[in-house]
């Protein structure tokens, strides 16, 4: 799959709210009927990214590479470190909580 960022149009610090927006347009854009591939590409991406937590599951378990070689991987992955903010240990928190409850 691509980037689900670029499908959508919008950055990798987009909210909520602005990836909703960005997937309401593109739904109307192509829809269901006129183009049945392309929609299911805008749905897929958006399901991978609509919210914070899938955000962080994107990010820290997409096994999809979107540069064209493992080198290219490796050098980007470096250059970009220092752009990368590790989510705080509250939202971690949070996030196993929700887990096991959702478990119980």
């Amino acid at each position: 799959m691509k980037n689900p960022y670029q499908i959508l149009g919008v950055s990798e610090s987009s909210t909520d709210e602005t990836i909703r927006k960005a997937w309401l347009e593109k739904v109307r854009q192509y829809s269901p009927e006129t183009a049945p591939e392309k929609f299911k590409e805008i749905r897929d991406a958006f399901e991978k990214i609509k919210s914070k937590p899938d955000r962080l599951r994107h990010f820290l378990f997409s096994t999809d590479c979107y540069i064209d070689s493992p080198v290219e991987a490796l050098t980007a992955e470096l250059e970009d470190i220092s752009k990368r903010r590790p989510p705080s240990l509250k939202f971690f928190q949070n996030l196993i909580s929700q887990t096991f409850n959702q478990l119980k």
